[in-house]
């Protein structure tokens, strides 16, 4: 073998090993770097999507009208606490839930209720969970029991939608 051949192969195999090595840190940096951003980023939708859910609450407790309402504050928030049961945990009891709107006379029944529920933590099924009322409806019923409770506040003449 020539002295020549060597020397070049020898700086041909430094230099792969070198590049080689810059790809791997490369894509290393990358992908740190994504999974940062998608924390980040899930992160602040989350927050925002909070955010939101308070605004609803603290809109419903601003707008009602206390004139307007059928039941005690006692019955809102024992309703609350209620419905929060019946969708903790693995299965939803939908009896409960449709029991409680249907003695809903008003809008600003519906309202109080969102206000007494609140913004709520706990588990939905097995994970983690915190939401407002309709958050937790929609995370609970299957669309043909939402449309259902949507259908109730409607026969109650309650204009108000979830």
């Amino acid at each position: 073998m020539n002295p020549k051949q060597a020397n070049i192969s020898g700086k041909v195999d430094v230099n792969i090993t070198k590049v080689l090595t810059y790809a791997v840190v490369g894509l290393a940096v990358i992908g740190i770097a994504f999974f940062i951003y998608r924390k980040t980023r899930k992160g602040i939708s989350s927050l925002k999507e909070k955010a939101e859910q308070a605004d609803v609450v603290r809109e419903a407790k601003r707008s009602v009208k206390q004139s307007e309402l059928t039941k005690d504050k006692i019955w809102y928030e024992s309703s609350a606490d209620r419905l929060k049961e019946a969708m903790q945990g693995p299965g939803t009891t939908e009896k409960t839930i449709y029991d409680i709107f249907g003695q809903l006379q008003t809008n600003d029944d519906l309202k109080q209720l969102i206000a007494a529920f609140g913004t709520r933590s706990g588990k939905s099924g097995t994970r983690k969970f915190t939401g407002n009322l309709a958050t937790w409806l929609e995370s609970e019923l299957s669309n043909r029991e939402f449309d259902k409770v949507n259908k109730i506040l409607t026969n109650n003449n309650i204009t108000l939608r979830l």
